[in-house]
């Protein structure tokens, strides 16, 4: 039997993600057939920046490629917190995003929904937390990590973007996965806006996008802790709940400051 290399998409892992013989083999749901739909449609466009779905193991794993290069872990180490990483995984978003505009979901699709999201038009990636980026030599090459794929809209995976690259939370809570105090995070905003390329219209969007996105996240990390999913269940059991919602009041009370990014 071959070995297995236990991979991390963080703690704890949601996907239970192992390396066999150089491809990656992950625990599946209803949802992985229309997620390997979408990364066969960006292999087709030429998108280079996800894995390419080769199907399923003898378990029933799916198995994806390995896309080799440093996912960071915490507490996020100095190259992931740079200017230069902020930007460089917005324009990466940015090409995902316009290569997924042209997909075509499968009649039927099933996708992994944050409870309560009202979709959108887009299949968006869904959970952009930093160790589901890949970097090589300080420069992020691809998204990882695919299981949250699920119509919604730019904004929503931007506000996913900013909550943890910015960050878009308290100074404890940012000392405590590695920040650096004090963090320009109006600078850190208009950096991320001004790669991605958002206008300005949507800017005045994104921080209210980020207040209610955390309502739909509190409800599924509790729901799913709480039903014992492997991976929310001992986020729950940390406390991601009380987190999320801390989280939250504190963007609600550093939104007049912060929304003063929109015009520099």
């Amino acid at each position: 039997m071959p070995d297995e290399t236990p991979l991390s998409d963080g703690w704890p892992s949601v996907g239970g993600s192992v390396l066999i013989d150089g491809r990656v083999h992950r625990s599946t749901g209803t949802w992985t057939a229309a997620v390997h739909a979408l990364l066969a449609h960006l292999e087709a466009v030429g998108f280079a920046g996800a894995p390419r779905a080769l199907g399923f193991d003898a378990e029933g794993r799916e198995v994806v490629s390995f896309v080799d290069g440093e996912a960071p872990s915490q507490p996020w180490p100095a190259w992931m917190r740079s200017e230069e990483a902020l930007a460089g995984v917005a324009a990466l978003l940015r090409r995902y995003h316009d290569a997924a505009s042209g997909f075509v979901p499968p009649v039927a699709a099933t996708w992994r929904v944050w409870l309560g999201s009202p979709g959108g038009p887009l299949i968006r990636h869904g959970d952009l937390w930093p160790s589901n980026v890949v970097f090589r030599s300080g420069v992020p090459v691809a998204l990882i990590d695919w299981d949250f794929a699920q119509p919604g809209t730019r904004l929503d995976d931007l506000a996913s973007l900013a909550k943890h690259w910015v960050p878009l939370a308290s100074d404890a809570r940012a000392t405590a996965d590695g920040w650096t105090l004090p963090v320009d995070r109006r600078r850190r905003l208009r950096v991320l806006c001004d790669a991605y390329g958002l206008d300005v219209a949507e800017r005045r969007q994104l921080l209210a996008t980020g207040l209610r996105n955390a309502i739909y996240g509190y409800a599924s990390h509790k729901a799913w802790g709480e039903a014992g999913v492997p991976g929310f269940a001992e986020m729950w059991r940390a406390g991601s709940g009380e987190m999320i919602l801390a989280d939250r009041a504190w963007l609600e009370t550093a939104r007049p400051e912060l929304e003063g990014f929109v015009g520099g």
